[in-house]
């Protein structure tokens, strides 16, 4: 068969004989034959004809729990390797078996099972999967960056975990779409650059996990906004400047990780023992002038009742209380 030149079989025939291939064995590489069965193989009508032939209609694909408004299901086999497949199998695959559930909970290797050298990447189309309200995706060797697809798409995401992968870039500011997110966890990536101002619009934020990357810039005062924020968790990171004293609104705040940056200047010591809640606060190997007076000019009374100083910088400040 030429590079140009039509086969003999017509299009229903060679779509029909194509369609029985499974994705596993990669019915899309017949594309690269000849510029017919490019144009023939690459009709949604016919990728959507692939995948039903193959995996079903959709509606009786796999076994879908639903308790009242959640719909949620256990990874199917295909859900292991669509990640790597061509954007026009992971569109429809994404609107035709994943768009009705309202919670994906795939962690711990649910894609590293492929053996294969391409990387795994989150696919734009993501931005299908309207219902979702769950996204939890750790440990799979994610890698590239997060799409902003994800976040200008998913309005209903309450709970979104994408940490302990291989995520690059910056995180987009397009997250400030996720009015609805409660839980945001991106920590152990290689995420770089500052914190978007976007972030601290999501007011409705109760865990802000962002530890163990490559981030830069300061902390904004636009923390304050965090009005629900039980967990902060920036250690490990670039973050330089001075912790600002708008920390003293987190009234909810349990837990301050900001150990194991370059951040500098003076502990708003009396803020931080102020907080009703706090119980955790670890401010260890960082810059800060006058960390060893930090009981001599916060609140004796309330700061026993929050930390005990330690020696150690990874761990400077510790629990004291159970929660």
């Amino acid at each position: 068969m030429h590079n140009n030149q039509p086969t003999a079989l017509p299009l229903e025939t060679i779509q029909e004989i194509v369609s029985w291939i499974e994705p596993q064995y990669e019915p899309w590489k017949y594309r690269a034959l000849c510029r017919y069965l490019r144009l023939s193989l690459s009709d949604p009508f016919f990728v959507r004809r692939n995948l039903e032939s193959t995996l079903g209609s959709g509606l009786d694909f796999e076994t879908e729990t639903q308790v009242s408004s959640k719909r949620v299901r256990k990874p199917a086999h295909s859900d292991y390797s669509w990640l790597k497949w061509p954007a026009d199998y992971q569109e429809i695959y994404a609107s035709r078996y994943l768009s009705s559930l309202t919670e994906i909970s795939w962690p711990h290797g649910v894609f590293k099972v492929v053996e294969d050298t391409k990387p795994n990447t989150i696919p734009k189309a993501v931005a299908k999967l309207h219902n979702l309200r769950v996204l939890d995706l750790r440990h799979n060797k994610l890698s590239s960056s997060i799409p902003p697809e994800l976040c200008l798409s998913l309005k209903k995401l309450v709970n979104l975990n994408l940490s302990n992968n291989m995520l690059s870039g910056h995180i987009p500011h397009e997250v400030g779409a996720l009015e609805a997110l409660v839980s945001l966890n991106l920590e152990y990536n290689r995420l770089e650059g500052p914190i978007p101002v976007a972030v601290f619009q999501l007011s409705k934020l109760e865990v802000l996990s962002l530890g163990h990357n490559f981030l830069d810039g300061s902390i904004l005062p636009d923390i304050q906004n965090f009005v629900n924020l039980r967990i902060l968790s920036l250690e490990s990171n670039k973050l330089t400047g001075c912790i600002p004293t708008e920390f003293g609104n987190l009234i909810h705040i349990e837990s301050i990780h900001l150990a194991l940056n370059k951040l500098s200047g003076r502990v708003p010591a009396t803020q931080l023992s102020n907080l009703p809640r706090l119980r955790v606060l670890t401010l260890g190997g960082n810059k800060f002038k006058d960390i060893h007076d930090f009981k001599n000019y916060a609140n004796p009374a309330d700061l026993e009742n929050i930390v005990r100083i330690q020696s150690q910088p990874s761990f400077f400040l510790s629990k004291l209380l159970s929660f």
